[in-house]
């Protein structure tokens, strides 16, 4: 029963990250000792 759970949370997590990044998104936090820079007025794709 607890693997099933693991297996089903691990998927659940997987498509939550790829949801993120196919919004252009970062898929995980923001790293130890690196800040995180808001810019009003555009989009997270622009970016790139």
């Amino acid at each position: 029963m607890n693997a099933l759970f693991l297996k089903d949370l691990a998927k659940k997590t997987h498509r939550g990250q790829r949801g993120r990044v196919e919004k252009g998104f970062s898929a995980r936090a923001v790293g130890y000792g690196y800040r995180m820079i808001r810019r009003l007025g555009k989009s997270p794709r622009s970016q790139c």
